[in-house]
């Protein structure tokens, strides 16, 4: 009688955890959800459970439960017993704890993503500086759309410098002689343009290709 009442407590305990985690997991948002998605939120001894929901504890708390009763039944009461029973117990209070602590593991996980977020940021700030290509401002390069505006203006002023490379050309074919070498440097001028506007768009095509990798 006394196995079947300790049994008792320990279903009656869990139902009322079961409806904590519930309510719980019905108040998670969306953002929340996706920023434990991947977080471990117990010891692995205890709880083999990702994420932010803590419904799915419940049935394995439940099993183990249900594998006490059983030794019970078959009057076993010596060291395994114990041991399953203080499992049972330990695995309560984690669960009672991460109940009232995944507010703090979100502001966590926020602060390590913002970590993350500013660690890259000032690697690719750093990057840009050392880079030949200062007219391109720093925050362009902290994502692959940014990048790919910036390099459709380039390909842009690529064009309207060829078109003037080739009015230069034609106006060269025509000039008088003395002013033959103003109009050479001009062109010179503006093949040097067109050359590092071709580096500016390899650059740009070069760190477009390693973000959007980096995320496939």
């Amino acid at each position: 009688m006394m196995k079947q009442n300790a049994i008792d407590r320990l279903y009656q305990q869990l139902k009322q955890l079961e409806q904590q985690a519930l309510n719980h997991d019905a108040a998670l948002n969306e953002d929340s959800a996706k920023l434990l998605a991947n977080h471990s939120r117990f010891n692995h001894s205890l709880f083999e459970q990702h994420g932010a929901k803590l419904g799915p504890c419940i049935k394995q708390i439940e099993g183990d439960i249900k594998r006490l009763e059983r030794l019970l039944n078959r009057g076993t009461t010596g060291p395994l017993a114990l041991s399953l029973m203080g499992q049972i117990e330990d695995k309560f209070k984690a669960l009672s704890t991460a109940l009232v602590t995944t507010k703090l593991d979100i502001k966590n996980q926020i602060y390590s993503r913002n970590s993350k977020r500013k660690s890259y940021q000032a690697k690719v700030a750093a990057h840009h500086s050392n880079n030949p290509y200062h007219w391109i401002a720093a925050t362009v390069m902290q994502s692959s759309h940014s990048m790919h505006q910036e390099l459709a203006k380039h390909q842009h002023w690529l064009e309207k410098l060829e078109d003037k490379a080739k009015e230069q050309q034609r106006t060269l074919d025509f000039c008088r002689d003395d002013q033959k070498i103003k109009l050479q440097q001009d062109i010179l001028q503006t093949h040097k343009r067109i050359g590092q506007c071709r580096k500016a768009m390899d650059y740009l095509q070069q760190n477009i290709y390693r973000i959007e990798g980096k995320y496939r």
